[in-house]
C-alpha cells in the first residue's frame, strides 16, 4: 500500500515530517506532509531536507533562502545558502564572497571572504 500514490517525478526521504518531491512538470520541487499532501511553495531546485527545523530552498529568481517548517523565509535571499552549521549560524554567498549570519539575535560577518568553513 502506498503512503503517497506515485505521481511525482522524484521523491526523497522524509525529514522532520516532510518529504521533498519533484513535481510532474519536471521543473519544480515541493514538499509533502505525512499524508502525502503538497505543502509549501514550489521551487526550481531541489530543496535540502529539513534539519533543525529549516530547509534551504531556491526560487525562480535563482536566489536561495532558509525556510522554517511553516515554509516562511527566515533569511534574506542570497546567491547561495549553505545551511545551518552550529548555534543558529548559516553560511551564505553573495557576489562571489562568503559570510555567516545568525538566524536569531546578532552575530556573523558580511560577505567578505573567499571561503568559509563550518
Amino acid at each position: 500500500k502506498y503512503t503517497v500514490n506515485p505521481m511525482y517525478k522524484s521523491a526523497m526521504d522524509y525529514s522532520e515530517e516532510f518529504g521533498c518531491v519533484g513535481l510532474p512538470d519536471g521543473k519544480h520541487f515541493s514538499f509533502v506532509n505525512a499524508e502525502g499532501a503538497l505543502v509549501g511553495s514550489q521551487w526550481t531546485k531541489q530543496p535540502t531536507p529539513f534539519s533543525g527545523g529549516y530547509a534551504v530552498v531556491c526560487g525562480d529568481s535563482g536566489k536561495m533562502t532558509l525556510v522554517d517548517t511553516q515554509f516562511t523565509a527566515v533569511t534574506s535571499e542570497y546567491d547561495e545558502v549553505v545551511g545551518l552549521f552550529s548555534d543558529g549560524y548559516y553560511i551564505f554567498r553573495e557576489d562571489g564572497k562568503y559570510g555567516a549570519s545568525k538566524l536569531e539575535g546578532t552575530g556573523g560577518t558580511s560577505a567578505a571572504y573567499d571561503r568559509l568553513y563550518k
